[in-house]
Order: structure tokens, then sequence, then C-alpha cells
């Protein structure tokens, strides 16, 4: 059930990167809400320099950070190289890295899970995203325990622009966003004011464009 909940979040996000919608990922437990300690859900970002909350946002902003709530994960890459090299560290062994471009899984490896001195474990991989089009990449990585709770860690997505060759959402995506926000439009149409209104048909029509691009 878990893992279901953390995949709909998931595909809930890839379908808004797919429309163009460059969203940087952040995280928070909802402790309280969700039966989960404070800071279960975490954002760790790349600082260049000396700390700041500025250089900590133009990080964020850059989208040089994962989310996790457990595993840490780093992804740089090469464009010379068109290489993806991945670093994975863990309390417990990983069961599994994965590439996912243009919100499908592209790739999946089985972790070294080499145990480090410190009684963690740690996994590297390299990874050619090999792509013809626009298209955005992430790495994800899951650790499965025997007490059934799925802890992950997923980076921000990289942006591979191709010129001439624009990313186009799936129709099927399209159409569930479309389908979404009319039903929220007609829902609220008798309780909100005219500017918010506005907004669900700026969506509307956001998506109707998209629609067209679609493949």
């Amino acid at each position: 059930m878990e893992r279901g909940w953390i995949d709909y979040t998931f595909q809930n996000y890839y379908v808004l990167l797919n429309c163009g919608l460059r969203m940087r990922p952040t995280a928070g437990c909802a402790s309280g809400v969700h039966p989960v300690p404070l800071g279960f859900g975490r954002v760790y970002v790349q600082v260049d320099g000396p700390f700041s909350y500025e250089a900590w946002m133009k990080g964020l902003n850059e989208g040089r950070s994962f989310v996790t709530t457990g595993p840490m994960l780093f992804a740089t890459y090469s464009k010379k190289q068109d290489l993806l090299t991945i670093t994975a560290e863990n309390a417990t062994p990983l069961s599994n890295i994965q590439v996912i471009v243009n919100g499908e899984v592209a790739a999946t490896a089985k972790p070294e899970n080499i145990e480090t001195p410190g009684k963690g474990y740690v996994s590297t991989l390299l990874a050619k995203p090999g792509v013809d089009e626009s298209s955005w990449v992430a790495v994800r990585c899951f650790d499965d325990r025997p007490d059934k709770r799925v802890r992950y860690a997923h980076t921000a997505p990289l942006y591979l622009d191709v010129p001439g060759k624009p990313l186009r959402p799936r129709r099927a995506e399209v159409e569930f966003l479309l389908k979404r926000v009319e039903e929220e439009l007609a829902r609220n149409r008798d309780l909100l004011n005219a500017e918010s209104l506005a907004e669900y048909r700026e969506a509307v029509d956001f998506y109707q464009k998209k629609l067209r691009e679609a493949r």
C-alpha cells in the first residue's frame, strides 16, 4: 500500500514535468498527518561556498538536490560524455537503482551494496541517458525493509534540451490533467470568486494547448 502511494505521487509529478512544468522537488514529513516522525521526508541541496539561505535556494532552483526518506543519492552529469555518475549510500542494502526518462523507467540496476567502514552500504553506477529529443532525466532508488516500510531517494530532474525537438507529453497524461481541472472548475463555479475561477480557466487553456501538442 505504501509503495503504491509513492508510485502514484511520482507519476503525478512526472505528468506535470512532461507538460513542460519544470517543478523542483521539495520535501515535507507531514508528521501528525502521516504516521512518521519529524524529518522523515527531507530535501538535500548542494551549496557552493559558504552556507546561506540564498545559496541554498539557488541550489534548489538549479536542481542540485534530491529528496529522501532514507537513502543518500548523488548524481552528476557529463554533457561531453553523455554520462550519469550515480552514487547511493544507505544504512541498509538497497533493492534497486533506477534511471527515469520522461516518466518511464529507462534502466534498472541491482545495487552493489558494498559495506563501508561505518557499517553502511554504498553503490555506484554509470548510465547514459542517450536521448534524441528534449527530455528530463532523474534517478531514484528504493530500500525495501524487512518491516515492509519503503524508503526511497529521488533526484531533481536533469533537463536535456535538443534544438527543434521539444518535449511532448503523452495524450493520456494531458487528458487526465485536463479532466481533473475541468471537474474542479465545475465543482467550484458557484463557490469561488471571479479571480480564483480565472485561474482554473487559465489551467484549462494551458492543458488544451498541451493536448494539441501531445503524442
